[in-house]
């Protein structure tokens, strides 16, 4: 879900969410790969440079719910009781261009 706004001809504003639902079973999850719900939330701003091109700037940071899984893990003849916890969070930043061609 997302909206951008025209604040003048040449700015522009935008905000936006984006929720995931991962579906994956504990049985997917280890140390190397593994999958959560997240919920990401992202802004950015849009400038007409020149008639001919726009630059745009933004930002999202997205939040990992987080996930466990428990086993046994063997230590020599005895199994050993872990729990892996498994979580992040990310920011991303982004610079575009865009061309406009034509009339």
């Amino acid at each position: 879900m997302g909206a951008e706004l025209g604040i003048s001809k040449k700015l522009r504003v935008s905000a936006g969410w984006l929720g995931t639902f991962a579906g994956v079973n504990e049985d997917y999850q280890n140390d190397q790969r593994f999958d959560l719900n997240t919920n990401s939330f992202g802004g950015g701003i849009g400038l007409s440079i020149i008639p001919m091109l726009d630059i745009n700037l933004g930002g999202q940071y997205t939040m990992y719910k987080e996930g466990t899984k428990d086993f046994d893990h063997m230590l020599g003849p005895l199994p050993v009781a872990v729990t892996e916890t498994y979580n992040k969070k990310t920011w991303v930043v982004a610079v575009g261009l865009d061309f406009h061609f034509g009339k």
